[in-house]
C-alpha cells in the first residue's frame, strides 16, 4: 500500500472511531465516556490536520479510487462527529476543533476525482445536517446551562458490584426531578482517556428536591432501600 494510501485511512479512522464507536456501544447497551476530552479533541485535531495538509500537498492518492471514495463519503461521518463531540463534552473549544475537521473534510472531498452524484449526494447530506447542527448548537450552548444534573449522593453496594447515584435534575423555572440510577462496577473498562461503561438503570423517579430528605441503602447486591422501598436491580 503506498505511504499516502495510509495516511488516507489514518485520516479516515481519525474521523470514523468516535461516532462508530458510540453507535456500535449504544447497540449492545453501553455508553463512552472521553476523560480529558479536550487533550484528545486536540491530538486528533493536530494529527488530522497534518495528515490532511501532507495529502493536499502531494495529490498522488488521487490516482486511486479507493481513497477518493473514502474522502468523499468521510465528509457527512465528521458531521456525526462534530455532533457527538458538541453533545459529549459540551466544550466549545472542543466544538470548533470538530469544525475544523469538517472543514478539512470538506477540502479533501472537493480536491478528490469522484464521480460527480456521489459528491452532490454527499455534500447534500453533509450541508443538511450542518444547516440542523447550527440550530441546535444555538439552542444547546444559549439554552442548555439552564438545565443541569448534579449527583447529590453516592452509595456503593457492600461488596461493590453496584453503584447507585442520586441525581438532582434541576430545570430552572421548569422544576426538575430527582432520579437514582444504579451503575453495575462489574462492567466497567477504564482506559485512563477513555471509559466505557454498561448504560445505567434508572430505579426511581422522584419529585425536585426529594433528594434532600431520601433515604438510601443497600440490604444487599441486588437489592437498594430508597425510602423504605425495595427496588430489585438486574
Amino acid at each position: 500500500m503506498k505511504r499516502s494510501s495510509i495516511m488516507v485511512v489514518i485520516v479516515f479512522v481519525l474521523t470514523l472511531i468516535l461516532p462508530v464507536s458510540a453507535a456500535t456501544l449504544s447497540v449492545f447497551g453501553f455508553e463512552l465516556f472521553l476523560r480529558h476530552e479536550l487533550v484528545l479533541a486536540f491530538v486528533n485535531t493536530v494529527t488530522f490536520s497534518g495528515l490532511s495538509v501532507h495529502l493536499l500537498k502531494h495529490t498522488e492518492w488521487k490516482e486511486d479510487k479507493a481513497p477518493v471514495i473514502l474522502f468523499t463519503v468521510m465528509l457527512p461521518l465528521a458531521v456525526c462527529d462534530l455532533y457527538l463531540s458538541m453533545w459529549m463534552s459540551k466544550s466549545i473549544i472542543v466544538t470548533l476543533l470538530a469544525v475544523l475537521r469538517v472543514i478539512l473534510s470538506a477540502v479533501l472531498m472537493l480536491t478528490g476525482s469522484a464521480r460527480r452524484v456521489l459528491k452532490v449526494i454527499c455534500t447534500i447530506i453533509s450541508a443538511t445536517m450542518l444547516l440542523l447542527f447550527a440550530v441546535v448548537a444555538v439552542m444547546f450552548f444559549t439554552f442548555g446551562q439552564i438545565g443541569y444534573k448534579t449527583t447529590v449522593n453516592i452509595c456503593v453496594s457492600p461488596e461493590g458490584t453496584h453503584r447507585a447515584e442520586v441525581i438532582d435534575c434541576n430545570q430552572g423555572a421548569l422544576g426538575g426531578d430527582t432520579v437514582v440510577e444504579v451503575y453495575d462496577e462489574r462492567c466497567r473498562l477504564d482506559l485512563y482517556f477513555i471509559e466505557i461503561y454498561k448504560a445505567p438503570e434508572m430505579v426511581y423517579l422522584g419529585e425536585w428536591g426529594e433528594f434532600k430528605d431520601m433515604e438510601v441503602y443497600w440490604e444487599s447486591e441486588q437489592v437498594l432501600i430508597i425510602n423504605g422501598l425495595k427496588h430489585v436491580v438486574r
